[in-house]
């Protein structure tokens, strides 16, 4: 079985890195093109990886996608791509850009030790990048509200009442 390395190595690695380039430029049409110009390059059981609709989509959803016969798969995923698009105005092309993105991202940084990823990875392509991120080499001690209110709901249930009132640190759960 060939690695993610060697699959990207052979696989015309500048139409990965440029849609990364496009990406962080907001140029999503561009992004796209060179996505589909990179996963041409790649070998099936790779490319699969990219096209797996298990972490994004309903299981509705899912299931509607494996009866749908081959022909009219590529418009079932223009409209599912376009259903899932936050802005409602590239038809689609940023969410599946972004889809892309985030396998890519998973295949390079959380493939080490499980193919294709390990949870890590499957956590990033379902919700992309954490709103916060803490860890005990990087501690980061601007904590949103949302995450000092699930760090000291943790607290309450860990401690008890005794908890009332009281600092806590740690990358996530609370530290007396």
């Amino acid at each position: 079985a060939e690695t993610f390395a060697m699959a990207h190595l052979n696989a015309g690695p500048r139409y990965g890195v440029l849609a990364q380039v496009m990406m962080h430029r907001q140029d999503y049409v561009k992004a796209l093109q060179a996505f589909n110009l990179y996963l041409d390059y790649l070998p099936p059981e790779e490319r699969a990886y990219y096209e797996d609709l298990s972490l994004v989509a309903s299981s509705e959803a899912l299931a509607e996608y494996r009866e749908t016969p081959g022909p009219q798969r590529a418009d079932f995923l223009r409209r599912f791509w376009l259903e899932h698009d936050p802005k409602l105005v590239s038809g689609g092309t940023r969410r599946r850009a972004e889809h892309y993105r985030r396998v890519w991202y998973a295949r390079a940084h959380f493939s080490d030790h499980t193919q294709p990823w390990d949870r890590r990875g499957e956590v990033y392509i379902r919700y992309g990048e954490p709103d916060y991120r803490s860890t005990s080499r990087e501690m980061n001690f601007e904590v949103p509200i949302e995450v000092r209110q699930v760090q000291e709901s943790m607290a309450f249930e860990i401690y008890g009442p005794s908890a009332a009132g009281v600092s806590f640190y740690g990358p996530v759960y609370p530290v007396r």
